[in-house]
């Protein structure tokens, strides 16, 4: 349990708080829906026995509760056994509505277009290691400008804006006036290394117009070189989903 506590509050550091030191109760907050919080305990048991238990929310009323309750133990059920809190955390916002203004608000209207930023990536599940959680997202295209936008939309996300590294690399080739034109390149945004691996996973895979990411959460406990096998699996397993 302290690993998935401790992913959670490097993810999500301002939305986690432990109700008990040990972890084994928390209020976590809604992504995009700070309104709502939700008091979440766990047993001895939890993951492989017992699911985690919703004790209390704020901020929702009675059909929200049962709606995040339900989404809880559906996580529990398709993790298999495994840690499943920071599922629930990602997919509390869709059963979250969003918080009515105020009548006597005075709001200047705006209009913002809404933009999914996972929109066109598959994302693997995550790795916890140490504190650390590792995420793979990898998306589909042979135009090399079209992979960076969406690069930039997914960096617009709070969770990924949080992560300490977003390493990536890409690999695409097309025609372009009868001649065969590839682009490859990666970033290690810090991590030393991790893009030129990664793009060498790419190559090994043997794929084409893929630009795939993977975002590290480190909570200041150093993993070695365990972290590169971490980046691969994860890396891997975003592509395998194209």
């Amino acid at each position: 349990m302290s690993d998935e506590v401790l992913a959670l509050e490097a993810i999500y550091p301002e939305l986690v708080k432990r109700h008990v030191e040990d972890g084994s109760v928390l209020w976590l907050t809604v992504p995009e829906r700070e309104h709502v919080s939700v008091q979440v305990s766990v047993s001895s048991e939890y993951p492989s026995l017992a699911a985690p238990s919703l004790v209390d929310v704020k901020g929702a009323d009675n059909d929200c509760r049962k709606q995040l309750e339900s989404l809880l133990h559906r996580c529990w059920e398709d993790a298999g056994g495994e840690v499943c809190l920071y599922e629930f955390m990602a997919e509390s916002t869709s059963v979250v509505p969003e918080k009515e203004e105020d009548d006597n608000d005075v709001r200047e209207e705006v209009s913002v277009p809404l933009v999914n930023p996972f929109e066109g990536w598959k994302i693997s599940e995550p790795v916890y290691d140490r504190g650390s959680t590792f995420v793979g997202y990898a998306t589909s295209t042979e135009i090399e400008e079209e992979a960076l936008e969406r690069l930039d939309r997914l960096k617009c996300d709070s969770k990924i804006r949080r992560g300490q590294h977003v390493m990536c690399a890409w690999r695409m080739k097309r025609q372009l006036n009868g001649r065969e034109i590839v682009f490859q390149d990666c970033d290690d945004d810090g991590e030393t290394a991790s893009g030129g691996r990664m793009l060498n996973l790419l190559v090994a895979m043997g794929v084409w117009n893929v630009m795939v990411v993977v975002v590290r959460w480190f909570n200041g406990t150093h993993i070695g070189p365990d972290r590169f096998r971490h980046i691969n699996s994860v890396a891997r397993e975003a592509v395998l989903q194209l």
